[in-house]
């Protein structure tokens, strides 16, 4: 996600009295560590994993792990 919106959103308070969660498609894996450090109580899920180059092959499900790594070191509780 962006993580301006994410902001303005959690700001409101009528807004943030909903939110329990912020889910994080791979897309939006650059704003990991700053909603860890911003939102540390917020639970982080991983929403999507990337597509792939269809090779699936080693270097892939390297790539791959890396994305879980990095989900889980930035505070994610779940990555689906």
């Amino acid at each position: 996600p962006n993580i301006g919106l994410v902001k303005r959103a959690l700001a409101d308070p009528a807004t943030a009295a909903f939110v329990k969660g912020i889910g994080v498609q791979w897309a939006g894996k650059g704003a990991l560590h700053d909603i860890g450090r911003d939102f540390p109580a917020m639970a982080i899920w991983g929403t999507e994993q990337e597509c792939g180059d269809g090779a699936n092959d080693w270097r892939y499900a390297r790539y791959a792990w890396d994305l879980i790594k990095r989900y889980m070191l930035a505070g994610a509780s779940a990555y689906h």
